[in-house]
């Protein structure tokens, strides 16, 4: 059978041989039997046995029960006392050292061997048990990110690992005598408000919160929680918080510079603008009061770069907070639809594909399909009539198709109209979609064929676009 060891620890020489021929024919081996405490411990500690059959009255001056008490401080054998003696009293003592069976003589061998075989199943668990618990502790108690369990009905903190003590500056003492409202920076009632109800599910992303510390200070860190349930105990929550009042700091900071620089931008870009207004003004009364057709040739000339100029300096106007705010979920039909509104497209039928795709994308989403409505309309002929959204899942992600029945890209441009300067207008617009939609990961391509119209390809990657959520 199983072949793992025993050691018997008995003075009755007959109930020895008896113990020794059952344990044997049933498969197990039996080490050399002892016939008192002191020899017990001597045994155990040389070649550790699976199991310890232990009787309690023994030769010698220990005892049984002493033997085992002894052999527990070190070691972890699971210990079946085997005795004549039923007392109430013994058994009492017997139990309080925690054996895992209590056997009365004459023991039957079928009670004797369906007793080694729960114990020694029991012990195995017990020590699958205890190494998962070791192991959990020494993760916990490793982490860098800070760990706190509590009652979810009461909020009283169960337990915490040390990291949260050190981002917090409470000892664990501190917090075991707390609840989780305590640690919100709003007034005890606000604070039980928010979490009387509070809705955990299994697993959820709680996103940044605010804390108070032990010195009164308020930091950020975000969190995630798990909701632990065990039968007949009330459910526990696990939530791991992570600090991120410095990054918090820094895109502040980094907020504050960029909204300096937009104003910058934006006097600078109106004072531009006056300017040339000016020039314009002036040039256009030079053009009236001078007869030499060449010189009306520059000024006409000279007219055509303020004109573009002009429109160089509007344009970026739209795009002064591309990259600046945080992408966010943007649903595709509703941003087409956006950028068709501004636009004039009132002889143009445009199908906005699914109803319900949305891609992770910059705030200036809308603008990739402005510019590609723009540049369609300006380039797609007298026979531009219809413009198609649509998409198909790809091996990478997925494929958003812009396409529409105007006179096409000629293969020389294909490659050309994403680049800085390029086009008859601003030089800008399909530049910009490409940067808009890099921020988030996702390219876009032309690839229509020739003589057909225009069809851009805008290739999303797993993760950044889902369905059916509106």
């Amino acid at each position: 059978m199983s072949g793992e060891q025993v050691l018997i620890v008995e003075d009755d020489a007959i109930l020895v041989m008896d113990l020794m021929n059952t344990l044997e024919k049933a498969g197990y081996g039996v080490q050399k039997p002892v016939p008192s405490g002191e020899e017990a411990i001597v045994a155990a500690a040389e070649s550790p046995p699976a199991l310890i059959l232990m009787d309690i009255r023994l030769s010698g001056i220990m005892s049984g029960i002493e033997a085992a008490q002894e052999i527990r401080k070190t070691q972890d054998i699971p210990v079946v006392y085997v005795t004549a003696n039923a007392d109430d009293n013994l058994v009492k003592e017997a139990i309080d050292t925690g054996p895992y069976a209590y056997l009365v003589k004459p023991v039957q061998s079928t009670d004797l061997l369906r007793t080694i075989e729960v114990v020694l199943f029991k012990h195995r668990m017990n020590r699958e048990v205890s190494e998962a618990q070791e192991r959990y502790e020494s993760v916990v108690a490793l982490a860098m990110e800070g760990i706190i369990l509590f009652d979810k009905d009461s909020h009283t903190i169960l337990e915490v690992n040390e990291a949260f003590q050190d981002l917090f500056g409470y000892t664990r003492e501190d917090l075991k005598a707390m609840k989780i409202p305590d640690l919100m920076p709003f007034p005890p009632e606000v604070a039980e408000l928010l979490y009387a109800d509070s809705g955990f599910s299994p697993q959820c992303r709680l996103g940044e919160q605010k804390f108070r510390r032990k010195d009164n200070s308020v930091i950020e860190v975000e969190c995630n929680s798990s909701l632990i349930r065990s039968e007949g105990k009330n459910a526990i929550i696990c939530v791991i918080v992570h600090d991120v009042t410095e990054r918090k700091r820094a895109e502040n900071a980094l907020s504050e510079a960029n909204r300096k620089l937009n104003l910058l931008g934006s006097i600078t870009r109106h004072d531009l603008l006056n300017q040339l207004m000016a020039i314009r003004s002036y040039t256009s009364f030079i053009k009236e009061s001078i007869q030499d057709p060449v010189l009306a040739d520059l000024i006409t000339k000279e007219e055509k770069v303020i004109g573009i100029m002009e429109r160089q300096i509007s344009f970026t106007r739209d795009y002064q907070d591309m990259g600046v705010k945080r992408p966010a979920w943007q649903n595709v039909a509703e941003s087409v639809k956006n950028a068709a509104a501004s636009l004039p497209v009132q002889t143009i039928k445009i199908d906005t594909g699914p109803p319900d795709l949305e891609v992770y994308a910059d705030p200036l989403f809308a603008k990739v399909f402005y510019n590609l409505i723009d540049n369609a309309l300006r380039h797609g002929g007298e026979q531009l009539t219809t413009l198609r959204v649509s998409s198909r899942k790809s091996e990478g992600g997925l494929i958003i198709y812009f396409e529409d029945d105007g006179v096409g890209i000629p293969p020389e441009n294909k490659d050309l109209i994403f680049e800085h300067g390029f086009g008859k207008n601003t030089g800008l617009g399909l530049f910009l979609v490409r940067e808009i939609l890099g921020i988030t990961g996702m390219t876009i391509g032309e690839t229509s064929d020739t003589g057909r119209g225009a069809r851009f390809e805008i290739a999303v990657p797993e993760g950044a676009y889902r369905f059916g959520t509106g």
